[in-house]
């Protein structure tokens, strides 16, 4: 029976990432601080992103605290099932028990799905809600209810309050509905309430977007003109690089299977009823390699689509004794490729052990020992305890006085979420921050009179003040490279009313 098999494969993918939660000594990522923070400030919007998946962390802080495990419990249950709906979807694509085994692996053994779906955010949320949302689709053109779409159209209105990115799929779904057979649901009334069910969710966080003068858009637009340094290797502005990113990301040796279910999906006579989804991957894939903005892990949620006709692709391939032999042998590379992209995707070991395995490896190639490096995800989880510690150490050092009035002002949500969430027990004075959400969340109260902040050397933070005195560093030798160089300064006497400075110092980026 197929399901002992696929529930081991979710259960593996369950665990590993949670026992690294619980074995190895990293802290929260800067993301999940931010949403910590987000939940404590309940909302129908936040700058960068819409209300759900903050809900859904509000309610596992209710029910479970906000421990690191706690906080990484649901992404990796999402991760889990995700590849359970994946095979599910080769069954509703004709898939019997080894193409279901085949794309239940092939999304298990993803790189870029293991690397940013065990910390929260909404990306692990969107991994499955996507394909969901395709199965569901499927199982409307094996001629289910009707009124399935009515559940599709409220999946998709989470979706959509959980990342605005479902309005690629949102453009994907549409255009396959119209491209392919699938058109004739056009005709009926169904497609059409679903759109007013999303329509309907979403209106709230218009609303909200309207009462605070749209700063989303203003989110974006700063990114779309380059306000944000992005880093090449993770935003792909030719399309060609943003093809090979995704030949890499998503596993080199599960590339020709999901080329083959996207050919497969669009040209099999047998697919002809589940037409619409290839064209809904096409769409997003194309919409995103064309913007020349293309995040490498924005199609994570699209893929299973591909990956569920691949594995559909290589049964009905292999007939034959030579031919099940070599759908065994993929499974094993498939296996392979994932225990070998584990120590890249997520930690393992400590940061210091994995550079001293590092450089012994770089050594034994013949290679500079020293330019050994840390995978980026150990950075971005790294440095919350050293950066309260400076703080704390600049609060201890003021006046009685000053410390009764003094508040922390950090100047980006990782270290404004690092400083909220340890501070309490630390003694600190209250925090704010002039980025994205911690923007709207204003001043709380505090004059501008004493301010410990964080922030680079060359802020223009700092001229606002007539007073500013350097008082240390963040040592943190593993953390990320902007925290490394952040500065504790001691502000006294804003040059004018903080409220009213507070205009000048919006982050929106």
């Amino acid at each position: 029976m197929v399901w002992r098999p696929l529930l081991w494969i979710a259960l593996i993918r369950f665990a590993i990432p949670t026992l690294s939660t619980l074995l190895i000594p990293v802290g929260y990522t800067a993301d999940e601080l931010y949403y910590l923070a987000c939940a404590d400030h309940l909302a129908w919007g936040y700058v960068d992103h819409p209300p759900f998946s903050v809900a859904v962390l509000r309610g596992v802080h209710f029910l479970l605290g906000d421990s690191l495990l706690a906080v990484r419990l649901l992404p990796n249950l999402c991760e889990s099932l995700a590849l359970l709906v994946t095979a599910a979807l080769a069954r509703e694509l004709g898939g019997a028990g080894r193409a279901q085994l085949l794309s239940a692996l092939t999304m298990a053994a993803a790189p870029m799905a293991l690397a940013i779906g065990f910390p929260y955010s909404m990306n692990p949320i969107e991994h499955l809600l996507w394909p969901l949302a395709a199965l569901i689709l499927a199982r409307l053109q094996n001629g289910a209810d009707p009124r399935l779409w009515l559940v599709l159209g409220v999946l998709l209105g989470i979706a959509l309050l959980n990342k605005v990115s479902t309005l690629w799929l949102g453009l994907g779904l549409a255009v396959g509905l119209v491209a392919s057979p699938a058109r004739v649901w056009l005709g009926t009334r169904w497609p059409w309430l679903a759109s007013a069910i999303v329509g309907a969710m979403f209106a709230p966080h218009l609303i909200w977007q309207v009462a605070n003068d749209w700063p989303t858009l203003e989110f974006v637009r700063n990114n779309a003109t380059g306000r944000e340094s992005f880093d090449a290797a993770v935003v792909m502005q030719s399309p060609w690089a943003f093809v090979a990113s995704q030949l890499l990301v998503m596993g080199p040796l599960a590339a020709p299977l999901w080329l083959a279910g996207l050919v497969h999906l669009l040209r099999s006579p047998e697919l002809r009823a589940h037409r619409v989804l290839g064209w809904t991957f096409a769409v997003v894939f194309g919409c995103l390699a064309l913007s020349g903005r293309g995040t490498i892990y924005y199609l994570v949620g699209v893929f299973p689509i591909v990956f569920a006709a691949g594995g559909v692709a290589v049964e009905r391939f292999a007939v034959g004794r030579r031919a099940r032999r070599l759908l065994a042998a993929v499974a094993i590379a498939l296996v392979f490729q994932g225990v070998l992209v584990l120590p890249f995707s997520l930690p393992v070991v400590d940061a210091d052990r994995y550079l001293g395995i590092a450089r012994s490896a770089r050594e034994l190639l013949g290679a500079d020992p020293e330019a050994a490096s840390l995978p980026p995800f150990y950075p971005w989880m790294l440095g919350a305890p050293e950066l309260t510690e400076a703080v704390g150490q600049a609060a201890a050092s003021l006046s009685e006085s000053e410390r009764r009035r003094a508040g922390v002002l950090a100047t980006t949500f990782g270290e404004a979420g690092a400083l909220d969430h340890f501070g309490p027990a630390a003694g600190l004075p209250p925090v704010i921050g002039t980025h994205n959400s911690f923007w709207l969340w204003g001043t709380r109260g505090l004059d501008g009179g004493v301010l410990i902040v964080v922030a680079a050397p060359d802020s223009p933070i700092l001229e606002h003040f007539e007073r500013v005195e350097l008082v240390g560093r963040v040592g943190c030798p593993h953390c990320e490279p902007r925290l490394r160089d952040r500065g504790i300064y001691i502000c006294r006497r804003s040059k004018r009313p903080l409220p009213e400075l507070w205009l000048l110092l919006k982050d929106f980026v």
